[in-house]
């Protein structure tokens, strides 16, 4: 997302298009609420379908290692529902 490919838009403007990535890695570095706050944000990507949840690149150094794992597990709940589930 620094780069500006929000997948938000990206997918708006290619409706098609599957997509890896996107999820904003600095984001992810302000805690846990940081990281709920950037995957609801992408969850409508996920929930339409072609999307996986990922960070671009690497793993910020500022992301502590408890809140990465934080983030992992968060992450594999939200893929483990059904598409469209709460």
């Amino acid at each position: 997302m620094a780069a500006g490919s929000d997948p938000l838009i990206v997918r708006q403007r290619h409706p098609r298009c599957a997509i890896i990535g996107g999820m904003d890695k600095r984001v992810l570095a302000i805690g846990r609420d940081g990281i709920d706050a950037e995957l609801r944000r992408v969850q409508p990507l996920w929930e339409d379908g072609a999307y996986i949840p990922m960070l671009d690149h690497f793993v910020p150094p500022d992301l502590s290692y408890d809140d990465y794992r934080y983030y992992v597990e968060r992450r594999r709940e939200m893929l483990s529902r059904p598409i469209g589930g709460k």
